[in-house]
């Protein structure tokens, strides 16, 4: 798992810098591998986690998604803070209000504001209120595994594109997982994925990666950098854009230059990983966080006007 991981992030980063030197669509399937495994590998660990969830939690949504939102409240706040304009267009608040509340499908001129690679969280929000009932079919019936991968199917033809903000782009990655932590690896888990050949070819890419490495890979491990790496993969993911930015030269913190604005960058986002973990931790500081949020909305709001 760890080196499934560090595969999907390393693919992410990886088009992210070749795409800042050459602005060709050619070079976003790279992209689409890395985040598909990351749908996976949410899917397995989920299912391994979770194997008894089979209605909808209220208490269960809200862990998660107070999982993400820790991190992805706190990255948004301190990257629009740091770099502030660079990072958006329009009004602050407008883009906070769209990001916040994972809206980002119905506004398109927000849709990649701030932290662009974070769309990706608008289908996982998705995938986790449907996990409950996808766990139990995908549990219960070897057969259900067909349907997610017909609906993903349908959708990215028609989408006809390598990303969408609809969990249904990713439900059959999302499922795949839950399959391989419930069954053993059959025939079907090998026959399924070459459906994506009627829509991108690369599709079909990373099911066989995963199958691959889950051969000679045990699912559990001890080591504190495959640990950490567990734990904090959306912080990667959410910072890794700032740092890209600076290092070439394209974002400054209040112009002040490449080094100094790297290092208030590292400080800050050593910050966020801290302060999220506390939240995290400490699910009674949660109404005081919602409060605190609204009165920096507020200040942000106020020092954006």
């Amino acid at each position: 798992m760890d080196i499934l991981k560090i595969l999907s992030i390393f693919l992410v980063v990886l088009f992210h810098i070749l795409y800042e030197f050459n602005q060709n669509n050619a070079l976003r399937p790279i992209g689409l591998v890395g985040v598909s495994l990351f749908f996976i590998i949410s899917g397995f660990t989920l299912a391994k986690r979770y194997a008894y969830l089979e209605s909808f939690s209220l208490k269960w949504f809200l862990k998660r998604y107070f999982k993400v939102s820790s991190v992805y409240y706190i990255a948004i706040i301190v990257i629009a803070v740091l770099f502030a304009i660079q990072t958006y267009p329009g009004k602050l608040l407008n883009n906070l209000f769209v990001h916040f509340f994972f809206l980002d499908y119905f506004f398109p001129q927000y849709q990649y504001s701030i932290i662009s690679p974070a769309w990706f969280l608008v289908p996982l929000m998705g995938l986790y209120i449907l996990f409950p009932y996808l766990n139990r079919f995908v549990k219960k019936y070897d057969w259900f595994i067909v349907v997610p991968f017909l609906i993903a199917l349908i959708y990215r033809i028609y989408a006809g594109t390598f990303t969408s903000y609809s969990p249904l782009f990713f439900i059959a990655d999302f499922c795949f997982g839950i399959y391989l932590a419930h069954h053993k690896k059959n025939l079907i888990l090998f026959v399924l994925p070459f459906l994506f050949l009627m829509a991108k070819p690369v599709m079909v890419i990373p099911f066989f990666i995963f199958l691959s490495l889950s051969y000679f890979n045990s699912w559990k491990s001890d080591s504190w950098a495959g640990l950490f790496l567990s734990e904090n993969i959306i912080l990667i993911f959410l910072f890794h854009e700032s740092f890209m930015k600076v290092l070439f030269g394209k974002w400054e913190i209040y112009g002040l230059g490449i080094g100094i604005s790297l290092i208030i960058l590292i400080f800050a986002t050593f910050l966020a990983w801290l302060i999220s973990k506390t939240i995290q931790k400490n699910w009674a500081i949660i109404n005081f966080k919602t409060s605190l949020l609204i009165v920096v909305l507020s200040a942000i709001s106020l020092m954006a006007e």
